[in-house]
């Protein structure tokens, strides 16, 4: 893969050189221990804070394209494909 093509940064640190486009599996609310309740970024995505355009075609609709930063250790979706209010870390 190009790595031109990526045009997202990592939400949490700012880089974009070692992103990884990914599919995401969405799913319920899980908090973890050690959170900051300080960090936009949640664990989770669900189906309700995407767009609809942006689900998967059924049966796969609890998939999304997402990017996978390895410095963070965290997976995450574009804000234009979220909801208002929603943040794209997962």
């Amino acid at each position: 893969m190009d790595k031109s093509e990526i045009k997202e940064i990592c939400p949490k640190c700012g880089n974009a050189s070692s992103l990884k486009k990914l599919i995401l599996l969405e799913i319920a609310w899980v908090d973890y221990p050690g959170r900051d309740s300080r960090e936009k970024c949640a664990l989770g995505l669900r189906a309700d804070q995407v767009l609809p355009e942006a689900l998967g075609e059924p049966p796969l609709e609890q998939f999304v394209s997402g990017f996978y930063c390895p410095n963070c250790e965290i997976g995450f979706v574009s804000e234009e494909i979220l909801k208002e209010g929603f943040h794209p870390c997962m």
